[in-house]
């Protein structure tokens, strides 16, 4: 030990030339530090060398967008970017034979290299579609928008109250208008009937006295003339010297022995007894045939009265307390329903009919029926005639003609009692029928109420005709513009290459059609349906908000211009309409314009009548002044599309705004856009159609080309010097092996 000590000693100290033990300590862990880093320097630079390669690939790919897409500010690809990609990879690097005679810090040896695109991040998706949209409109929307839409929603500010205030009108218009049409046809079903209520004594009773009862011949009781009348009274006159007469030429008959000149006495009185016996019986059957035949008659034109204006009052079958559909009863308790204690209908309670109107008609009639008992048929054993008005006016004549007919003990008074039972009859049935017009009255009373003139000299008869020249213009108006759109054929190739592209992008065909109704109820509906959509954008704008970029690209990218007047075909076209193929979605060649016009007219109709019927408008026009004025907000409208078509139609605020607001039909496109961009289903819609407009217009196929998102993949190796021994299990041999992933969204 202690000799190897001297000579480790020796061989440090003392040998000359020996390589020092410090220097060997120092080399050594330099050489191997220089030899790592070395190795990694060359994995640190193969690294980044990769990682550009990937990414200019990547770049390089992605370059590749369609320009003609890229014109409206949206970027897609297609496949072909993966082939570029491949491509670009592979040019790179240099490989071993294009670096010989060169010294290269790291050669890096490229094993596998692949680019896809990410799934789900098409242009199609709603998410990537309105990240591009956002993109290309932050700084062209703001600018975009300064104009009339944003001085329109500033002026137009609104509040619930005002939301309040067109459901306040509409209500009362459809109310009021309700009110008049169930107003006309109770009048229209009672006025008929006036004349013959006013009659129905003269052509039932007075006739019956005049013509059945009759008025006596003149002359004396006890000689019956040849001109007796077939009547009550004559027959009742001379039944008495009837009798006798006939008496007398019974006893006649009888054997008696008489001279020569009391014979020919007898003989003479005898030619003249039977002669009036004649006359009498002659008259008798003439009474008893033609007599109560038309006796019968004449209570007939009651009967028909019975069933015809009970029938109109209170339906077939109905009753006061049970009116049928349709019956004036009916018309006029609706009416009076939907006046209630509305202050604002109060004024048209003057139309209606009380409730004693209806039930003294029925009334009348009830006791009228039993009056006339017109299906008495027990007459016939009658043996009191005393008692014969209790048979009732229809068998008064043939209760009478009993009364006439002859037997030896015949009673002369009897054909008397029984006039005077018809006499009374009639009297009770007249008091019935004054009842009867006396109540009738009452409704015509109304309906010089409903027919007073206005100041103007114009009443509701007038208003009616205006009001249906109006709306006749306006639907002339309406039928012109359906009429024209129908002439459009020549973009038919267009919308089918539309509906191509939104049914592969698995959208909607339109959000429906939009007709106003012939109806004038149901075209009033429409329009302040259509008024108070417009307002509760109004009151709330910001609720559109996160859509105001996607509906400005639309308007940026989409046309809605010059012609617009109504028998332009061009005015229909989707060249100039491209945005309304936006807003409504319809194929049909013309179709969106119509629409646009449709909605356009709806809201103007409603803002006139809200112009001219707010504020109690009864008690300040009365009912003629309201239904002229709702006539002149048809013919308004009218005006108004006139010119609107022309660019100078002024939006008509209400409640006191400062001023009205040209509003051109682009801009009345907008504010419609907009409306519909609350309802969520209408913008998926929107963004489906607008893709397939801008597929439309590039031939772009979304489908194909819409990816948005590459991402690119690279494995490569490097030689390595020393690393090997010292990471087992990093590298395989000599190499570094390593992945690179890099993406790209435009």
């Amino acid at each position: 030990m202690k000799e190897f000590k001297r000579y480790i000693k020796s061989f440090l100290f003392k040998k000359d030339g020996s390589v020092s033990i410090f220097a060997i300590s120092i080399i050594l862990p330099i050489f191997i530090f220089n030899a790592i880093f070395i190795d990694a320097i060359r994995v640190m630079t193969a690294e980044r060398q990769i990682e550009n390669a990937v990414e200019a690939a990547i770049r390089s790919a992605m370059s590749n967008y369609d320009t003609s897409v890229a014109q409206h500010g949206l970027f897609v690809t297609d496949d072909s970017a993966i082939t570029t990609f491949n491509e670009v990879m592979n040019k790179q690097l240099y490989s071993s034979d294009e670096l010989s005679g060169f010294n290269n810090l790291s050669q890096i040896n490229i094993t596998s290299s692949s680019a896809n695109f990410q799934p789900q991040t098409d242009i199609l998706q709603k998410e990537v579609f309105e990240y591009q949209v956002n993109e290309s409109m932050k700084y062209q929307a703001p600018i975009q928008m300064a104009g009339e839409f944003a001085q329109f929603l500033k002026l137009a500010k609104s509040d619930k109250s005002d939301v309040e205030e067109i459901d306040n009108v509409e209500k009362f218009v459809e109310n009021f208008e309700e009110i008049m049409d169930l107003v006309k046809k109770r009048n229209d079903l009672l006025k008929d009937y006036t004349k013959r209520v006013e009659h129905l004594e003269r052509d039932t009773t007075k006739k019956y006295t005049d013509d059945i009862i009759g008025k006596e011949t003149s002359g004396p009781a006890d000689e019956i003339p040849e001109n007796i009348q077939a009547n009550m009274s004559d027959l009742t006159k001379y039944f008495p010297e009837y009798v006798k007469l006939v008496k007398q030429e019974n006893e006649d008959d009888e054997d008696k022995e008489l001279s020569k000149e009391e014979k020919e006495k007898q003989e003479e009185e005898s030619k003249k007894s039977k002669k009036e016996i004649d006359y009498y019986e002659k008259a008798r059957s003439k009474f008893n045939g033609e007599g109560i035949k038309n006796s019968i008659k004449l209570i007939g034109t009651y009967e028909t009265a019975k069933e015809d204006i009970p029938k109109a009052v209170f339906g077939d079958g109905g009753t006061s307390k049970n009116p049928k559909k349709n019956s004036a009863m009916y018309y006029n308790q609706e009416a009076k329903k939907l006046i209630g204690d509305d202050s604002e209908l109060s004024e048209l309670k003057k139309l209606i009919l009380e409730d004693s109107f209806f039930t003294s008609i029925e009334s009348s009639f009830e006791e009228m029926d039993k009056l006339f008992k017109t299906e008495s048929t027990n007459y016939k054993g009658i043996t009191d005639f005393t008692t014969a008005r209790n048979y009732g006016l229809y068998v008064q004549g043939s209760i009478f003609s009993l009364t006439t007919v002859f037997d030896t003990g015949a009673d002369t008074q009897l054909p008397k009692v029984s006039k005077t039972s018809t006499e009374a009859l009639i009297k009770d049935i007249n008091v019935e029928i004054k009842k009867l017009t006396d109540a009738w009255k009452k409704f015509e009373d109304s309906l010089k109420v409903y027919n007073e003139k206005n100041k103007d000299g114009k009443d509701m008869e007038d208003a009616e005709k205006e009001q249906e020249k109006s709306l006749g213009d306006l639907f002339d108006k309406i039928n012109s513009i359906t009429d024209t759109a129908n002439l459009i054929g020549s973009d038919q190739e267009t919308y089918n290459t539309l509906l191509t592209y939104t049914e592969k992008y698995m959208g909607s065909s339109s959000d429906g059609e939009f007709l106003l109704e012939n109806s004038k109820k149901d075209l009033f509906a429409q329009a302040f349906g259509k008024l108070k959509e417009l307002y509760s954008l109004l009151t709330d704008p910001k609720q559109i908000r996160s859509e105001i970029y996607m509906n400005e690209y639309a308007k940026a990218n989409f046309s809605m211009e010059k012609p617009y007047e109504l028998t332009d075909p061009h005015s229909y076209s989707y060249d100039s309409k491209a945005l309304l193929y936006v807003v409504y979605g319809h194929y049909m060649p013309g179709a969106n314009y119509v629409h646009f016009l449709m909605e356009v007219i709806a809201i103007m109709l409603a803002l006139n009548l809200m112009d001219k019927l707010m504020n109690n408008p009864l008690s300040r026009l009365g009912w003629v002044g309201v239904a002229l004025a709702i006539g002149l907000a048809i013919l308004d409208t009218i005006d108004d599309l006139n010119d609107f078509i022309n660019e100078r139609y002024n939006f008509k605020f209400f409640k006191g705004r400062a001023k009205n607001l040209k509003m051109t039909p682009s801009t009345f496109a907008s504010v419609l856009f907009s409306v519909r961009t609350i309802d969520s289903g209408f913008n998926a819609n929107k963004r489906i159609r607008i893709l397939s407009g801008i597929s439309e217009k590039t031939s772009v196929d979304f489908t194909e080309t819409g990816n948005t998102i590459l991402t690119g993949k690279a494995t490569a190796e490097v030689k390595l010097l020393f690393l090997p021994q010292l990471f087992p299990g990093e590298v395989s041999g000599n190499s570094k092996t390593f992945d690179v992933s890099k993406y790209y969204n435009y």
